[in-house]
């Protein structure tokens, strides 16, 4: 099928439930509302359950839930499902974590060795001291995991 196909076969479903919705009494506009409030915030919950579940799995475990939601299932692969659960799960590239290390510094009140922060996040001892911490946060996971 091809994206205007799709997109126009989208845009009929969309306008024929616009138009159902418009024809709902006051009453049942106000029922429908209150469906959907109580939709979301299930899914929300349901969201906010799942990702706790990935964040208290060993890594092992994440591993074998992805490749089985993204591959185990028939011959499609799903790369941004098995990207989405990484990120619930808590994996971050590295780069992400020299960006957090830097912003959460950068935002702090002190600085560093007294220093405003801004270029003191150039300093030669700050960046060493950096991946310092960074080597030590994954060392830690990995005994964790």
């Amino acid at each position: 099928m091809s994206d205007a196909h799709s997109d126009s076969v989208a845009s009929d479903k969309i306008a024929s439930l616009a138009g159902s919705v418009f024809a709902l009494s006051r009453e049942e506009a106000e029922s429908l509302q209150r469906t959907l409030t109580s939709m979301r915030m299930e899914k929300d919950r349901a969201d906010a359950e799942r990702i706790a579940t990935l964040m208290g799995m060993p890594d092992l475990e994440i591993a074998q839930e992805i490749l089985w939601e993204c591959t185990g299932q028939g011959s499609e692969t799903y790369p941004a499902r098995a990207l989405q659960m990484l990120h619930e799960a808590g994996f971050v590239r590295h780069r992400g974590l020299v960006a957090a290390y830097r912003a959460g510094f950068e935002a702090s009140s002190e600085g560093w060795n007294g220093e405003h922060p801004g270029d003191a996040t150039d300093d030669a001892r700050f960046v060493e001291r950096m991946q310092e911490d960074i080597e030590t946060i994954h060392h830690q996971h990995r005994k964790t995991a």
